[in-house]
């Protein structure tokens, strides 16, 4: 029997140039989407950091971009449309720090602003498994997604996501509150000089900067949400792989069902009974049921509230302070869930 190690190195040792000319296609596209992020946040955001503050920011939303899709789900959104994934030898999403080596490697070899992909390319042409010096020295691989198809393929267990990232979100949630409501008065001071004779008003430059932490607080905070709803579309993924797709919710409709209004209500207790539930039948029963609901409730409204009230610029800043508690404890009651699903048995 083909071993799961050799299938992926068959499969990619077949492959020709088609694979080089589709990655770049997903490269032109991840660009695009990077460049219009960057384009958006410096048009909103304007003259209100430094540049070398603002390069320095941009750097890290593509080391986040690259290193956490990759790692976690295996593709970017370009490799989504192109339709192909990335991966270890044995056909899993690639870990952090395989994720991290590509990404780093990837400003020498894949640099629009230098020599686009061309030096990724002719390394990649050259290896016998179409890698890049990124690929090669993660020993992962870059295959079509239509030909991970093989049974042979692992039945590894995926493994939940890290809740560190989450985490780290909630404090920069907390940190934009904080700076802002620190940094505003002094930005206003340090421009009254420079408005002078501009026909501004030091008012109006205020009001501005505030509608600007505003933007930068609702980022963060729409991060914070979508990184839990990963994170329990990732639960569900393996609940579906640990049942042979017995387990009645689907990741798509666990995630979906957190969207609904009203239903949402019900929803937060209907799924961590069913996971309790599945325990049971798994006889791990470390997971208590519907009870997981009630934090998960509570923090259903707070967000959206604060945010519906907040009328002036400004103010959503200031529910940046009471919206991190409950954010925190929503990725702390999914983190309990993870640490039980770590231990199901395949």
């Amino acid at each position: 029997m083909e071993t799961q190690s050799s299938y992926i190195e068959n499969l990619v040792k077949n492959y020709d140039g088609e694979i080089i000319i589709r990655r770049s296609l997903a490269t032109w596209i991840d660009f695009l989407f990077l460049l219009s992020i960057g384009w958006v946040s410096d048009f909103i955001l304007g003259s209100l950091t430094s540049e070398d503050v603002a390069v320095l920011v941009y750097l890290t939303v593509i080391l986040c971009y690259y290193i956490i899709l990759e790692s976690y789900f295996g593709y970017t959104i370009g490799k989504l449309i192109i339709g192909i994934r990335v991966v270890d030898r044995y056909g899993n999403p690639c870990k952090f720090f395989e994720g991290l080596i590509r990404t780093v490697l990837r400003f020498i070899e894949v640099n629009p602003f230098i020599f686009w992909c061309l030096p990724a390319c002719i390394v990649a042409s050259i290896s016998r498994k179409w890698q890049r010096l990124g690929d090669i020295i993660s020993r992962t691989y870059v295959v079509n997604k239509n030909d991970l198809v093989n049974p042979n393929l692992s039945e590894e267990k995926t493994v939940p996501m890290l809740m560190w990232p989450g985490y780290l979100i909630i404090c920069s949630i907390f940190l934009v509150s904080f700076g802002g409501q620190k940094s505003i008065p002094e930005l206003a001071n340090q421009m009254i000089p420079i408005l002078e004779g501009t026909g501004i008003e030091i008012n109006q430059y205020t009001v501005i900067v505030k509608k600007a932490y505003d933007y930068l607080f609702i980022q963060v905070y729409l991060a914070a949400w979508g990184y839990w709803m990963a994170c329990l579309y990732r639960l569900h993924v393996i609940l579906a792989k640990t049942s042979n797709a017995n387990y009645p919710i689907k990741p798509g409709k666990a995630v979906w069902g957190h969207l609904i209004p009203w239903f949402n209500c019900y929803w937060v207790f209907a799924w961590p009974s069913r996971i309790a539930h599945f325990f049971k039948t798994k006889e791990k029963s470390t997971i208590y049921g519907w009870w997981l609901g009630i934090p998960l409730l509570i923090c259903l409204f707070p967000g959206p509230i604060l945010f519906i009230f907040s009328e002036s610029p400004g103010e959503i800043i200031v529910a940046g302070y009471l919206t991190s508690p409950f954010l925190l404890i929503q990725y702390m009651t999914i983190h309990y869930i993870s640490y039980g699903v770590r231990k199901l048995p395949i």
